[in-house]
């Protein structure tokens, strides 16, 4: 039995990141957000995967439910000491997330490579004990 999250995305590894690409172009129905979310979870909690990049090549619209999934994943994802990515992001997104300045606070790359090596570079200095910026 599939779950119903996994029909919105795809997980590939990069090293000891992983790199999920979400499917849908349109992120609303809130069924969906919270199926996606649970499955994000799932992924950061059963792959022990504190290092997750968002592919959000073909989003082009998503709800303020989505930012606040969002929100929990990074809260998620920082507690374990990793980090959480954006790539990818469609300009009408992008504009989401400069007005409520999410963008000040989860990390947004141009393609999946920039994603994978600043989220590595962010973490290797957390493991450290470097400041992060």
């Amino acid at each position: 039995m599939t779950r119903k999250g996994r029909e919105q995305i795809i997980m590939q590894k990069q090293g000891d990141v992983a790199v999920v690409s979400l499917l849908s172009k349109r992120l609303v129905e809130s069924a969906s957000i919270q199926a996606m979310y649970e499955e994000l979870q799932a992924i950061a909690k059963d792959n022990r995967t504190n290092k997750i990049v968002l592919n959000m090549d073909g989003v082009e619209y998503l709800s303020s439910a989505v930012l606040g999934k969002l929100i929990s994943l990074l809260k998620l994802v920082r507690k374990e000491k990793g980090d959480l990515r954006l790539c990818n992001i469609h300009p009408n997104v992008a504009e989401i997330f400069s007005v409520t300045q999410l963008d000040r606070v989860i990390g947004i790359d141009k393609g999946v490579k920039e994603a994978v090596s600043a989220i590595d570079k962010r973490t290797l200095g957390r493991k450290r004990g470097w400041l992060p910026w």
